[in-house]
């Protein structure tokens, strides 16, 4: 039993239904909490609540990252709207003196001026890289994220290419710079502002990768999730990229994919049926022995379950004994019988236990035993025990006989002088 749990908790056990709360904070951290409820299929009652945990530090700097730029838009969009408003209302107010009409300007401009530098602010300030591009794709702004991405001042990327800007070392083999060299054709980034230019579309979510040269000049390679959209300043098309470093996530998938990996070879060289079973009682993953063994590829048995496979009523016996280990957290150890790809009934003995990741997600791990021929082979010889068993009751008795017989022939045999 969870020794935390929450009366909204509670209430799904009861009324069902999915809900997020949070921010909360526990012996865990402070964290953004999901749960659903599970019902029955059968009976339609709630058999389970399923949760997870995330880390309401992340969470919130995701929203606010992506809230920066659309702020950032909107502020755009603002200061041309006040620009177009003050050029009418002074037109509008033809009665007034030009003395009067200057200090109205003086202070519209004023407040231009400090919306500007509120903007400017906002845009230095984001969490993620922001550069603006003009339609020859030259940076007109960029803030201090980029430069530090590049190791860059705001002077010597001005008026270059986005390449400059972050030190893509493209961009370093060649004396004229970003845009220019074979690289730089297949450039994603310069693709994704081609096909703004083109259809003015919003890009959302591109994840690009990146070497660039770092102030020691050593090489590094950088991920970042790129959103992009376009913007008209002053009659010219531009683009504002915000350009968010994913490196680190990018390494931890790629370690998790290697770990994976070499997970699946080891259990590959087991012999026996290995299997890994999601909450939804789905095939997460399998062994080559397992594959044999059910007669199909990891690629046909991943997301399915043993309904996709088998008879229901097999099917049935299997998919509550998983349920009996999610619920109860205990080892199960049965012996189950199965009908394979041939027809064929066979008896295994499947040995399943519980796991939980670091997310708090559970999976059932399960190694199979086939005993068929074992059990042909016990079956035999129970056989053949009996028969002997039969045989050795009918013969009690006339054992004896036998004996008295022989000893009577032997006795004939001395009377009559016939040579033993």
């Amino acid at each position: 039993m969870y020794d935390e749990d929450t009366e909204i908790l509670n209430k799904l056990f009861v009324s069902g239904g999915n809900v997020i709360v949070g921010p909360e904070t526990d012996k865990w951290g402070t964290v953004i909490s999901g749960f659903a409820s599970i019902k029955d299929p059968l009976d339609n009652t709630i058999i389970a609540v399923i949760g997870f945990d995330y880390e309401a530090k992340e969470w919130v700097l995701n929203i606010e990252r992506r809230r920066l730029v659309f702020i950032l838009i909107t502020f755009i969009f603002t200061l041309l709207f006040l620009s177009f408003f003050t050029i009418l209302k002074i037109k509008e107010e033809g009665f007034l003196t030009v003395q009067a009409r200057e200090g109205k300007l003086r202070e519209l401009m004023s407040q231009l001026d400090d919306e500007k530098r509120n903007l400017e602010t906002i845009f230095d300030s984001a969490q993620v890289g922001l550069l603006l591009v003009d339609s020859q794709f030259k940076v007109k702004r960029v803030n201090q994220m980029v430069l530090d991405m590049g190791g860059q001042d705001f002077f010597s990327v001005f008026d270059h290419q986005p390449g400059d800007a972050l030190s893509c070392v493209n961009a370093k083999t060649s004396q004229e710079g970003c845009g220019t060299t074979e690289e730089c054709k297949t450039c994603l980034v310069r693709a994704t502002a081609n096909k703004i230019l083109e259809t003015g579309q919003i890009i959302r979510g591109a994840e690009i990768s990146r070497t660039i040269c770092l102030a020691n000049g050593q090489e590094q390679l950088l991920w970042f999730a790129v959103n992009a959209s376009p913007m008209d300043i002053r009659g010219e098309r531009h683009i504002l990229f915000s350009l968010d470093d994913i490196t680190d996530r990018k390494k931890m998938q790629e370690e998790l994919l290697a770990s994976r990996e070499y997970l699946v070879k080891i259990i590959d060289s087991i012999s026996d049926p290995i299997f890994v079973k999601d909450s939804q009682h789905r095939w997460d993953l399998v062994n080559e022995a397992f594959c044999v063994f059910m007669g199909h590829t990891k690629e046909e048995l991943y997301g399915k379950s043993d309904y996709d496979f088998f008879p229901k009523e097999e099917a049935d016996v299997f998919w509550a004994k998983d349920e009996d280990v999610f619920r109860r957290g205990l080892e199960n150890v049965n012996e189950e019988f199965f009908t394979d790809e041939q027809g064929v009934r066979r008896a295994i003995i499947t040995k399943k236990v519980l796991y939980k990741d670091l997310n708090g997600r559970e999976f059932i791990v399960g190694i199979i035993h086939d005993v068929t021929e074992a059990k042909l082979v016990e079956e035999k010889e129970r056989k053949r025990a009996h028969e002997l068993e039969v045989f050795y009751k009918a013969s009690i008795g006339r054992e004896e006989r036998i004996i008295e017989l022989k000893k009577e022939l032997t006795d004939l045999k001395r009377k009559l002088g016939i040579e033993l």
